[in-house]
C-alpha cells in the first residue's frame, strides 16, 4: 500500500466525521504524495472545501488542531 493510499483510507474513513463536526464539503489531496513521490521531509497537501453557512471561525481553529 502507498503512502497516497493510506492518506486516502484515512480521509474516506474520517469523512462523516470532518463533514459533521466541522462542516468539511469536500477534501482534496495533492502534491508529491498523489504523484508517489513523497519523501520522508515532504509535507501533506489538502484542499479543504467547507460549508459556508455552518463554518464559524472557532470550528476552523478546531478543524486545524483536529488535521
Amino acid at each position: 500500500m502507498t503512502e497516497r493510499d493510506d492518506v486516502l483510507s484515512i480521509l474516506k474513513r474520517e469523512a462523516n466525521d470532518l463533514k459533521d463536526r466541522f462542516g468539511v464539503t469536500h477534501v482534496g489531496l495533492f502534491g508529491s504524495v498523489v504523484r508517489d513521490e513523497a519523501k520522508d521531509s515532504s509535507d501533506l497537501d489538502l484542499l479543504i472545501e467547507l460549508d459556508p453557512v455552518s463554518i464559524t471561525y472557532q470550528k476552523s481553529l478546531d478543524l486545524e488542531q483536529y488535521l
